[in-house]
Formats: C-alpha cells, sequence, structure tokens
C-alpha cells in the first residue's frame, strides 16, 4: 500500500501565503483506511489536508467486461456495437479511467456519417497503428479534512495493455466515434482541422463487407508482402488485396522464389506491442550458426522485438510508473511499479506465446538484440525441442547471468561459414600476455597464411586476400590475425582469453575482416578534440570542404569519382560506371546512386557531425610489435582509449596534423575498471535470464547518459572536462558493460538535462541555440540539407521517356538469353532478392549484356511497365538490375570506347587498365 499526503503547515499567515508539504509513505498493512492514517498522523506531526490511499496495482473489478462481436462490419445500432457492455446494469460503476491517445501523423483516414437510427452524427477514424492504452484508477480511498476545495494531486496517467478480453482495440484499426447532434459544430470543427493537417477526410457511402474470398497460398502471401513494402497508407484494404491477387495470377513470374543460399536466409519476425503483434514481411539476412544447423525448419524461428505502438522504441516510462511524481523525484527506481504492458512482455517472455496454430518459446538473443528489445523464439515440434538446441549449441557453465545470456547470444551471430577446423589443427591455449592487473592480448589470436588464403576464397576475397577477421570458432570469439605458421601443423591459434564456452563446432565462422574504412569525425570525438584545445576553424573548414565536394559530383565525375572512392563506403559500382565512361548526366541508374550518396552524407553531417578526415582510417584493433597498439608497457592502449579490447573494435586513427592537440599530449585516461559481476552459487536457470532481459528493458539507460554528457559538455566552459561530463563518462563506462556484467546505473537526477542544445533535434524538448562549435555546424548544413534533399528527392524519378539506351551494350550472342533475363528481372523487380543463379554459358558478358537491355530497352521498358502494380500511378522505371553485372558492362563499354587516348594518370580512369586487362 502507498499513502500520498497534503500536510499544511502551522502557521497564521492567510490561506495565499499556506505552505503546504506533500509526502509519499508506504510499508503500512493492506486493511488500513484513510481515515485511520489521518487520525495518526494529525496525532504525530499536525494537521493533514487530504490523505489518497493508493493500491499497487489495478483494482480487481475496476473496470467492465468488454466483449466484441466476432464480426468486421460495422454496425450502425445500439443493440450491434463493436464491444459493448455485459451483464451490467443501466447505472454501472466503473472504477478506473480509461483513455486511448494517438496523434494526428497516426490518422490513415477519417469517415464522416449521420446515424439515423440513434440521431447521432459519427466518425470512423482509421489509424496506422493501435492507440496507446493509460488508464488512471478512480476508486482510491480519500479522507479530506478540510472544508474547501484541493487542487488535483496528479494522480498519474498509467500505461496499459488492451483492457477488453477479446482484444477488440488492439485487433481493430478503426475506431467509431459517435456525438451527439448538439455537438456537430465542435465535431465540424475538429475535421477542419484535420482537413488542414492534410488527414483524408470524406463522407461514409458504402457500409463495409467482409468478404472472403481466398486464393492460393503463394498469391497470397506474395500478396500481403507487395502491400506491406508500400510506402502509403492503404486505404481500402479489401479492394488493395482483391488487385494485388489479380495482377500476381496474371504475372506468375513476380512471385517466383529466389534461389536459397547457405549464408543468407529469411528471418521471419514478429513485433509485440502493449496491444497488438504485428507479423512483418520475412527479412533477408546473414545466416547464424543455429539457423545454418537447423536450415530444414528454420521457419520456426522467429525473432521477436517488443516495441510500442505504431513500432517505435518501447521506454522504461511505459513499462514502469510511480505512484505521483513527487514519489519520482525523491525515490530511487526500486520505488517504481511495473505496468501492465511489462507484465505482457514478461508473461510472453516466460509462458510463451501460440502464433498460426504453433506454440514459441523464448530461445537465447544476441547483444545487439539485447539493446533492440529482441530476441529469439522457436516453435517446437515432435523432433526438436528448445532445450535440444540448446544443448547442441554448448555448455554455459558461467555463473553470471549477464555473461551467461551473452555466451548464448554468441551462436546467433550473423556469420559467414568458411572453412571446417579440425580440433587437431587448433591451439586453444596460446598464452595471453598479462601484466598489471591487464590482459594486453584480450580477444585476438593467430591463423596462418595459408589457412587465411583459404578463407579468402571462400568469401570470393582472394584478389586482395584481409590480413585479419574477426572470428567465432567452437566457443571461442575475438580477431586472428594473420602469421607466419610454427611448422607444428597448426593452423589456427587462440586464447584463453577468446574462449567463453565449451563446444564441438568447428566451423571458422566469420563476421568481419580488414578493409578500407574511410575515418570519420562525429560530435563525440569534436567534443573531446574540441575540448583539448582544437580549433573551431580546423572542423569549420573540414566541413565547408567536404559540402563543397558534395555539392559538384553530380556535375563533375572526377569529383564523383574522388569522392566515393574515399570517403563513401559502398560506391564500387559507381566508381567502375565512372571509369568505364558513363556519365551520371546520361546514365539515370549511376545519377540516383551518386544522388543516395550524397544524400546520405549531407544527412550525417547535420545529425551526427559526421565529418569525413581524408588522413584517417577507421581499423580493427590486433596486437601489434610495432608500436600501435603494443604488448608492452603498463597497460593497453586499447584499455586507455575507451576500455575496449581486441575482440574486433574499430579505433579511430588520423595522421592529420591539424587534428593533433596544440599541447602534443594525451590526457590521462580513466580508470575503466571491470564492474564486478554478480556471481550466482547456482548455475544460471532461463528463468534467470528472462528475468534479466526484462530487467534490462526497464534500466537500460546507455543513450540518456551519452546525451547527457552531450548536454553539459555544450553548457559547461570547461567542455568534456567538466566534473559532470566526467561523472557522467564513468556512468557511460559502466552502463555499456551491462550487457556482460548486469550492473545497473542509475544516473543522478541532477544529471538529467533539463534542456537541449538545437544541434540535438529534441523537438518534443525545451531547445536553445548552442555557441560552440557543434551548434556552428548544424546551423550550417541544416538549411543547406533540406534544400539539397528536396532538389535531390526529384533527381531520382525516371520516368520511362527519359531512359537512354546505349547500344554499346548490345553483344553479338545475347539474344539467346533475353527471355531468360526478363523472367529474371521479373523476379528480381517484384521480390527485389539478392542474388541470381549461376549460368553455365559461353561467356558471362553475353547474360550481363542481355540484362542491360530487358532493363533499359525501350520494348522492354514498355513491357516492364505494364506489369507495374495495379493501383500504382505513373510509377518510375526500376533499372538497378543491369548493374548487378556492372563490370561486366564496364568491360564492355570500355571496349567500345577505346583505352587509346584515355589519360589514366586521372584518378576517374584509374581503373580502365585494370578492366581493359579483363575484356
Amino acid at each position: 500500500m502507498r499513502m500520498i499526503s497534503s500536510i499544511g503547515m502551522e502557521t497564521e499567515k492567510s490561506e495565499k501565503d499556506t505552505v503546504v508539504t506533500q509526502v509519499s509513505i508506504g510499508g503500512f498493512d493492506i486493511h488500513v483506511k484513510a481515515k485511520d492514517l489521518v487520525a495518526y498522523l494529525e496525532n504525530k506531526i499536525g494537521l493533514v489536508w487530504r490523505c489518497r490511499l493508493k493500491t499497487s496495482w489495478t483494482p480487481q473489478e475496476s473496470y467492465p467486461y468488454f466483449e466484441a462481436s466476432n464480426t468486421a462490419d460495422f454496425q450502425r445500432t445500439e443493440r450491434d456495437t463493436a464491444f459493448s457492455l455485459k451483464d451490467t446494469t443501466e447505472y454501472a460503476v466503473i472504477r478506473c479511467d480509461f483513455k486511448l491517445e494517438f496523434l494526428v501523423r497516426d490518422i490513415n483516414e477519417v469517415k464522416q456519417y449521420t446515424d439515423w437510427s440513434t440521431s447521432s452524427l459519427g466518425i470512423l477514424l482509421q489509424l496506422a497503428s493501435a492507440p496507446s492504452v493509460w488508464y488512471r484508477t478512480a476508486d482510491d480511498d480519500i479522507e479530506v479534512s478540510v472544508p474547501f476545495d484541493l487542487l488535483d494531486d496528479d494522480d498519474p496517467w498509467i500505461r496499459t495493455t488492451d483492457f477488453t478480453p477479446s482484444g477488440a482495440i488492439g485487433r481493430c484499426n478503426s475506431y467509431r466515434v459517435s456525438v451527439p447532434p448538439r455537438h456537430g459544430a465542435k465535431l465540424n470543427r475538429a475535421l477542419s482541422y484535420l482537413r488542414e493537417q492534410r488527414v483524408q477526410v470524406e463522407f461514409l457511402k458504402l457500409p463495409l463487407k467482409n468478404l472472403n474470398e481466398p486464393e492460393p497460398l503463394d498469391v497470397n502471401l506474395a500478396a500481403l508482402k507487395h502491400i506491406c513494402s508500400y510506402k502509403r497508407p492503404v486505404f481500402d484494404a479489401h479492394k488493395c488485396l482483391k488487385a494485388v491477387q489479380q495482377w500476381l495470377l496474371k504475372n506468375p513470374k513476380l512471385f517466383k522464389s529466389p534461389k536459397q543460399l547457405d549464408d543468407i536466409v529469411e528471418i521471419r519476425r514478429l513485433a509485440i506491442t502493449p496491444t497488438r503483434a504485428y507479423c512483418l514481411p520475412p527479412e533477408v539476412e546473414l545466416s547464424n550458426r543455429v539457423l545454418r544447423k537447423y536450415k530444414d525448419i528454420a521457419d520456426r524461428f522467429l525473432r521477436v522485438t517488443f516495441m510500442d505502438e505504431g513500432l517505435q522504441t518501447i521506454n522504461a516510462n511505459t513499462l514502469t510508473y510511480y505512484a505521483a511524481p513527487i514519489v519520482k523525484d525523491i525515490t530511487s527506481n526500486s520505488f517504481s511499479q511495473k505496468t501492465r504492458v511489462f507484465k505482457r512482455v514478461k508473461g510472453i517472455l516466460t509462458d510463451g506465446f501460440y502464433l498460426c496454430g504453433r506454440r514459441y518459446s523464448f530461445l537465447a538473443f544476441s547483444s545487439n538484440q539485447l539493446r533492440d528489445r529482441s530476441a529469439w523464439f522457436f516453435a517446437e515440434n515432435e523432433n526438436i525441442s528448445v532445450h535440444q538446441i540448446r544443448n547442441w549449441m554448448g555448455r554455459f557453465t558461467n555463473k553470471n547471468i549477464a555473461k551467461c545470456a551473452a555466451r548464448m547470444g554468441q551462436c546467433f551471430s550473423s556469420t559467414y561459414a568458411t572453412v571446417d577446423v579440425p580440433l587437431a589443427e587448433a591451439d586453444l591455449s596460446l598464452p595471453d600476455i598479462e601484466r598489471n592487473g591487464y590482459t594486453f592480448s584480450d580477444g585476438i589470436g593467430i591463423i596462418t597464411p595459408d589457412l587465411a588464403k583459404e578463407v579468402a576464397e571462400k568469401l570470393k576475397l582472394d584478389a586482395n586476400p584481409p590480413c585479419a577477421y574477426q572470428i567465432r570458432y567452437a566457443g571461442c570469439k575475438g580477431v586472428v590475425a594473420c602469421w607466419p605458421a610454427q611448422g607444428d601443423g597448426i593452423r589456427l591459434s587462440l586464447r584463453p582469453s577468446m574462449n567463453k564456452f565449451l563446444s564441438n563446432h568447428t566451423t571458422l565462422e566469420i563476421c568481419s575482416w580488414t578493409r578500407f574504412q574511410p575515418g570519420f569525425l562525429n560530435r563525440q570525438i569534436i567534443t573531446l578534440l574540441s575540448t583539448l584545445k582544437v580549433q573551431d576553424e580546423i572542423f569549420w573548414n573540414m566541413q565547408i570542404a567536404m559540402v563543397s565536394k558534395l555539392d559538384q559530383m553530380l556535375k563533375d565525375a572526377d569529383v564523383a569519382f574522388d569522392v566515393i572512392t574515399s570517403c563513401t563506403e559502398q560506391g564500387n559500382t559507381a566508381a567502375i560506371m565512372l571509369s568505364a565512361g558513363f556519365k551520371p548526366q546520361k546514365e539515370p541508374h549511376l545519377r540516383g546512386m551518386l544522388t543516395c550518396i550524397r544524400a546520405a552524407q549531407l544527412w550525417g553531417l547535420r545529425e551526427k557531425a559526421r565529418i569525413f578526415v581524408p588522413s584517417g582510417r577507421w581499423l580493427m584493433g590486433c596486437l601489434d610489435e610495432l608500436g600501435c597498439l603494443s604488448k608492452k608497457g603498463d597497460r593497453p592502449h586499447t584499455n586507455e582509449a575507451s576500455g575496449s579490447d581486441l575482440d574486433g573494435d574499430l579505433y579511430f586513427v588520423t595522421w592529420d596534423e591539424n587534428l593533433i592537440p596544440p599541447s602534443k599530449k594525451s590526457w590521462a585516461p580513466m580508470q575503466y575498471d571491470a564492474t564486478e559481476a554478480k556471481v550466482l552459487n547456482r548455475a544460471v536457470s532461463y528463468q534467470d535470464i528472462i528475468d534479466f532481459f526484462a530487467r534490462h528493458m526497464v534500466n537500460e539507460n546507455l543513450g540518456a547518459i551519452c546525451n547527457a554528457h552531450v548536454v553539459h559538455a555544450d553548457l559547461s566552459e570547461f567542455g568534456a572536462l567538466y566534473e559532470n561530463c566526467i561523472k557522467l563518462a564513468e556512468l557511460a563506462a559502466t552502463a555499456v558493460d551491462f550487457p556482460k556484467t548486469g550492473k545497473l546505473v542509475t544516473m543522478p537526477a541532477h544529471l538529467k538535462p533539463k534542456m537541449y542544445p538545437d544541434f540535438m533535434g529534441k523537438e518534443d524538448y525545451q531547445s536553445y541555440k548552442s555557441t560552440k562549435i557543434l551548434g556552428r555546424l548544424y546551423r550550417q548544413i541544416k538549411d543547406a540539407y533540406d534544400d539539397n534533399v528536396e532538389a535531390a528527392s526529384s533527381e531520382l524519378i525516371v520516368v520511362p521517356g527519359d531512359i537512354p539506351y546505349d547500344r554499346d551494350l548490345e553483344v553479338f550472342g545475347s539474344s539467346d538469353y533475353i527471355l531468360d533475363a526478363w523472367d529474371q528481372k521479373c523476379s528480381y523487380d517484384g521480390q527485389l532478392k539478392g542474388l541470381l543463379g549461376q549460368y553455365k554459358v559461353r561467356r558471362e558478358e553475353e547474360v550481363a549484356s542481355a540484362w542491360y537491355q530487358v532493363a533499359y530497352h525501350p520494348k522492354w521498358i514498355k513491357k516492364s511497365m505494364e506489369l507495374q502494380e495495379p493501383d500504382a500511378a505513373a510509377n518510375a522505371a526500376m533499372l538497378s538490375f543491369a548493374w548487378i553485372a556492372a563490370d561486366y558492362l564496364a568491360r564492355i563499354k570500355i571496349r567500345c570506347r577505346g583505352i587509346e587516348g584515355v589519360d589514366t594518370a586521372k584518378p576517374v580512369n584509374s581503373l580502365v587498365k585494370y578492366l581493359a586487362d579483363r575484356i
């Protein structure tokens, strides 16, 4: 039980000047009444004006029993409503207040009508997502001892789940609101406001109907996937579904299943919100160890994400509440109480759920999934159970709950399966290098050149083999760097610091590898360098130079080539096309790629101060005897930098003299002492892991701590050296390790920002104009970004009549593959999925030429537009299919263009000779 009381201070001042203190107390017996408490408190401390006795949960029988009719029709009579009170009298007493809350932007459409049978006005609101449901207890035990009215004491609205037993709120997308005719003027004003906000409002002409005309399963699946991909609202779902079904039946090529690849898998997804569950289209992702093992029943694995309504991130305020604001202000998190939303999440994790006739049970989660409030569930069958899968994954003996959960999640890391390395060829006991309480070799091992070459060949990287890989092997994780073999038959050497659990799995799995990764600044790096007296003009000039190049890249091929080969990570196709002589002014797909790259770079500048550093790189950390990340010294440089290790972390490295602090000295590094992990005196159970997952959802606050650090550093003249920033940095170091240690972090109330700088874009909070470099950089790019994006969007629209056809790319023999290329293009355009199957043909260029022709030739463009979905209006032509084979098309173009007279000294032509040599 919890009591909130208002206590009047004994004073002879006027009522206007009377000071009223509000206090919260608890811990008394459940049978105590408010009147008894008032008598006790007045005897002990003085006058009590009001005492409100609250319970910690929704009172039993505090709201009516609702029931929804089993129909999709909306009947406009009082006796047949969407849901109604059951077994209640005319004067039923409702003891909880409920409200449904949604934003104007969530309204897809409003239908207005008049119900003549009841002489009432009505509207049907069609929402994009379910409204958030709130309740407020209206049956508190209240004792008031003064004769005058008191201000409301802020009894809070608390988030809850769908309070109708049949789930009527969650199952509906349309909601009826009826008002008496006397309120017609108010209703019209409300509808006028919605029209001003560009909400579609119209009169309802015909009643909705429930029709069931099934089509074959594969057609229904393809139709639903297609409709789910729409970026616009669907106003008439039945009409849209029937039109798409008919379109697919006429064009069966559009729902042809793609070839399944070993390392690519379709992940089935479910989003669960407080009131409903959304079955999302399968997502194509890199596979993992478990899904490869059980690929024959991969459809029984489901990735479940817990989200708020509208598929927004669910936050702690939705999962917990306080009896009153005063309680939140003066007490710790331990006094918070769990909402029905939290109990819904916890119940699903513990008990599982039924979906389409299958019962899904909690399996595990990875570290990334923990941050996303996501987890793996599995539907057991008669042969495979959740327990069997866990046993196959390995033996998890760690008695710290967080670490045990992380070890299980390790099996779900997205990886490429490469070479099988027998245990006889692997040494799992390569000694760690330890000194002064630090492990200098934490997470780093060795791979021999011959094994590294085999892995590169498997990954199709043999043209330029990486020198290090981030790996998973058996129960080990970390990085292996290429190192000469010792001649003892050992090809893979791993250290004890890499071994996390026991497993017999011997396939070497690759998470990532060393490759070119350009260097960029961000808000955190700029804040630190500015604190260390790097001049603001340095950052300002770097941004100006970057924006200048971005503005020229659609006009100048040399500038475009420089941008995409130096400061973008995904410009390979565009670089090949530019080197082959394609011009963005004439080739729409090239122009579209450059436009998107440019828009992404501008967005990074505005949202993250992501400024390109020509003399900088992001590099994978490895143990190095040459002095960079040395194994010598008193403390590992990786630990000094950010408390990191060598198991795949990336480090920003620059040799730009302008970014070196004038003092030429490093500040003393923080002591990133590992938080002592809580260890159980028994084996970790799966209920422990579920409790840990739920606790993380409530207490995860790393983002809030980091945002507070940005605010305090911006407000203080000392920047990141301000004492509040130092404290926040320490808290962040602990919070970031929560998935490993389970150590909770609470941010003190006085460190929570009261307002935010303009560059953080916190529109729902009080904002101020930042006078520091981050604010200046933001305002310099903000207006330019808005103008550029609006102009860029028009560049991406390519209508059929504007598509040029390049006859240079027609080669003899391609006609043999035109019909097959057309079939493949239909599948590609319709499904938008991955790679095509391998062809057994004489020359690959013939296939590439055929792909180009069916994408660009006017005859095939016309045919392609005939296959556009039935409800689409003037859709742009789809051209990307041809450029899957960009390197072959580039070689054909160079063959027709010739290389005589080409200035290979120019950067844009640097690939010409490389491509020409392979014709």
